[in-house]
């Protein structure tokens, strides 16, 4: 738990630099086209500055539940590399964790069938978080990804929009934050997905020796 909320306090910063970043894109897009004034009444600041707060908190909160995805997902791949070292005699010196377990007896039924259980609580566990995480990110990409068609095509003279910079900039902006984030995700639960050929080729591997061993014995 301690771990997940340092993850949690070191995402929260990043996420926070991301949406500052993208407050003043707009700002700095007027300075770049040499519009150094925001409005022209007095009245026009306090609405862009609540607008900006605003819109920190709406994007921040949508980038920060999606990022959380990411976090959900590092807290599987912690567990099973903490369930590959309970079940394999060789420890990953890059895992610090590897050491804190001991490895257990899987010649015993019980403790096998409970490292089974184990395995499948630790996938389990928040599940219905995660899957609004997919519902979620599923959504988020599939407007993004239109979002990138439409910009593309306006940028390249396909459609006939007249798209100012700041959309471009801002909306290229979005679409990458988004898609790395979706992308890492990815790449996590790859990773996960492949500790079960590693965990079964460990259990695979531990039978062809109790096999050999049971072989030379009865000879």
């Amino acid at each position: 738990m301690l771990i997940l909320e340092q993850a949690c306090a070191y995402s929260d910063t990043i996420i926070k630099v991301l949406v500052f970043i993208r407050i003043i894109l707009p700002l700095v897009v007027r300075v770049l086209e040499g519009n150094y004034w925001l409005a022209h009444h007095w009245y026009e600041y306090i609405i862009t500055i609540m607008l900006m707060y605003f819109y920190m908190n709406i994007y921040g909160y949508n980038i920060k539940f999606i990022s959380w995805g990411i976090l959900d997902f590092r807290r599987k791949l912690f567990f099973m590399k903490i369930l590959q070292s309970m079940i394999s005699l060789d420890k990953d010196k890059h895992f610090v964790f590897s050491h804190y377990f001991p490895t257990i007896n899987i010649v015993c039924y019980k403790n096998l069938s409970s490292w089974a259980q184990l395995r499948c609580s630790s996938l389990d566990l928040g599940l219905k978080y995660t899957y609004r995480i997919f519902v979620y990110c599923s959504v988020f990409m599939a407007f993004y990804l239109a979002y990138f068609v439409f910009v593309s095509l306006s940028f390249f003279g396909f459609l006939d929009y007249d798209l100012p910079l700041t959309l471009y900039i801002t909306g290229g902006y979005d679409i990458t934050i988004v898609l790395v984030i979706i992308l890492v995700m990815l790449k996590l639960g790859s990773d996960i997905n492949e500790y079960f050929d590693t965990f079964k080729g460990i259990l695979i591997k531990y039978k062809g020796i109790f096999l050999d061993i049971k072989s030379r014995g009865t000879t």
